[in-house]
């Protein structure tokens, strides 16, 4: 029991175990992304990631967390990423969507 207190701190171990674990799971999603680099995600893949993330977000807000512990540098390299993937998802969408109906960007004026 001591050696649970002294890892994560007497009086307000409750959050510092939750501040640990939301760590873990930001950690582990950020690896995920990593590995995947150079790759980009399928819109369904994005979809769930963000998803997940928000609702991790929202989770371990509502259970005491501050914002300044929650948006810390792993959050704001995941929330970059998923702004850099929705952004190339949509043009990809919308490059999809004009080459279906016979629109080309490289169409000129006669």
């Amino acid at each position: 029991s001591s050696g649970i207190n002294a890892e994560y701190g007497h009086p307000n171990s409750t959050s510092n175990l939750l501040l640990c674990w939301y760590n873990s799971l930001l950690t582990t999603i950020a690896e995920w992304l990593t590995e995947r680099e150079n790759i980009d995600m399928h819109h369904f893949q994005l979809v769930a990631i963000s998803t997940i993330f928000k609702t991790l977000f929202s989770e371990f807000s509502s259970q005491g967390l501050t914002e300044e512990q929650l948006r810390n540098a792993t959050y704001r390299m995941i929330h970059n990423r998923i702004e850099y993937e929705e952004t190339m998802n949509t043009l990809n969408i919308d490059t999809t969507r004009n080459y279906a109906y016979g629109y080309s960007s490289d169409s000129s004026a006669d």
